[in-house]
């Protein structure tokens, strides 16, 4: 019998955004993989719903918000007679400057490329499920990969522009990933959590011109957001 799922994405929440000043102006890079027997398949929006649509303008520490429509619903059926399916959810969350539109097209088509190139390469490698420690090391990947292209898909005046500080390019936040084992599920919640972080200290501690150490280093959470949603069979 055939299996249809379903994942939904709810709400973003914004705990803290970085200076306080709501000029934040986050949005989603969304892909689910649903992999069986059968083979992969990648289910994304497209260019125009998927690339850069902005969650809310202005977005605040407290204000908790409905994912934009395209980026709301997604579906999978599973053929009859697929074995070990498995949904995996790969979500970016990122924050809008004034990044070309062509660079952040790119970036986005590269990240689905990646999200399924990962999956896939997992797959091929390993016969169990992902772990935790996996699962973050897939979205590391597609963020490196990510961001070398972006970098790649600027003219040379517009990097001499970023590297001089007059291009303000859109800032990756963070790069989530969950899955579900669809033969085990009903209905799942999930909470994605998305953190800028960045370390502070380290200076160096002179005595009469002599470095004799450093001081402490701590990590600040920079801008803190929450994704909310469900996973689950459908009929």
């Amino acid at each position: 019998m055939a299996i249809d799922v379903v994942v939904e994405l709810d709400r973003l929440q914004c705990i803290r955004e970085h200076d306080g000043s709501g000029d934040s102006e986050p949005y989603l890079w969304t892909a689910v993989v649903a992999g069986s027997s059968a083979g992969t398949e990648i289910v994304a929006p497209g260019i125009r719903e998927g690339a850069r649509v902005v969650v809310k303008s202005g977005m605040r520490a407290g204000d908790r918000v409905q994912v934009p429509p395209g980026q709301r619903r997604f579906t999978h059926r599973f053929p009859d007679g697929a074995s070990t399916p498995i949904i995996v959810l790969v979500v970016a969350l990122l924050e809008k400057d004034s990044l070309p539109g062509s660079a952040v097209n790119d970036g986005y088509r590269r990240f689905l490329k990646e999200v399924e190139a990962e999956v896939r390469r997992y797959a091929a490698t390993n016969d169990e499920p992902p772990t935790d420690a996996d699962i973050k090391r897939i979205a590391r990947t597609i963020r490196n990969k990510v961001k070398t292209s972006v970098q790649n898909a600027l003219s040379p005046w517009e990097k001499g522009k970023g590297f001089f500080g007059v291009l303000d390019a859109d800032d990756p936040l963070d790069f989530k990933a969950t899955y579900v084992l669809v033969d085990l599920l009903s209905s799942q919640r999930f909470e994605l959590e998305f953190k800028e972080e960045v370390l502070r200290g380290g200076h160096p501690i002179e005595v009469s011109g002599s470095r004799v150490g450093q001081t402490p280093t701590t990590l600040e959470v920079r801008q803190h957001y929450k994704l909310t949603g469900r996973i689950a069979r459908a009929g």
